[in-house]
């Protein structure tokens, strides 16, 4: 039987049975969510031993990498360019500082400013 089987089917029952179908079919549904579960969680393990790695050791790993770092905990950006007279520095995120745009515009390439190893 196929789901447009089913559909059609549908139309001719009651209310009362429509809601006993769609209880059945929620059942039917989270009892295959939990088979595909167990599943993949038994895939996954199996995967992890034949590296010799436990399930909670690669699980921890993983949540590690997917937590976001709290703020102000992250190393700062290492500048990329540098004023030549003034000393002042950006590292290429943000917005273009005033003295860089002011540079460009009188003709000077952006390259030109870059501090060695960090462009």
């Amino acid at each position: 039987m196929t789901a447009s089987d089913v559909l059609t089917a549908l139309k001719a029952l009651s209310v009362e049975d429509l809601d006993k179908v769609i209880t059945a079919a929620e059942q039917e549904r989270q009892a295959k969510r939990e088979a595909g579960r167990k599943a993949l969680l038994e895939e996954v393990r199996a995967k992890a031993e034949a590296l010799g790695l436990s399930l909670n050791a690669l699980l921890e790993g993983a949540a590690d990498r997917d937590r976001p770092s709290p703020k102000g905990t992250r190393a700062p950006v290492r500048p990329k360019y540098r004023h030549p007279e003034t000393g002042e520095t950006w590292s290429g995120r943000g917005s273009t500082p005033s003295w860089l745009k002011r540079l460009e515009k009188e003709g000077r390439r952006r390259e030109d400013f870059a501090i060695d190893g960090g462009a």
